[in-house]
């Protein structure tokens, strides 16, 4: 009986668990990939934040998205704020709420100087710059 148990999974020590597989978190643009599959299922890049592992992602982007308009230390690159858009990135997932009016970070923007035009603020740090 006890082999069956065991066969099973059950830890018969209190406060031990079974050894789980450690996965290697996804880089930056194997997430980027899963968001534009997302996108051609579901039509937008809106992932629920409670939808697993991509929502949680999109929403670090958001995140960091809005650290690096502030000149703060972020993950964000122009780089990838300009991929982002490419796809149709909503960086302000309020903004769905706020009526019909078209946020114009919700169109694919056309190159990197584009980006930093419709960045408003960009922090004397950067020299009014991303590159």
């Amino acid at each position: 009986r006890e082999a069956e148990l065991q066969a099973l999974g059950f830890v018969f020590e209190g406060g031990k668990t079974p050894e789980r597989k450690v996965t290697q978190p996804k880089s930056w643009e194997e997430r980027y990939q899963d968001l534009i599959r997302y996108k051609e299922q579901n039509g937008d890049t809106i992932v629920p934040q409670n939808s697993g592992r991509l929502g949680q992602w999109v929403h670090a982007q958001r995140v960091h998205y809005k650290k690096f308009k502030k000149g703060e230390q972020s993950q964000m690159t122009a780089e990838k704020a300009l991929k982002l858009s490419e796809i149709g990135f909503c960086f302000d997932a309020a903004e769905r709420f706020r009526g019909s009016r078209i946020s114009t970070m919700q169109r694919p923007l056309e190159t990197a100087e584009e980006v930093q035009v419709q960045i408003p603020d960009v922090p004397p740090a950067l020299g009014g710059s991303f590159y």
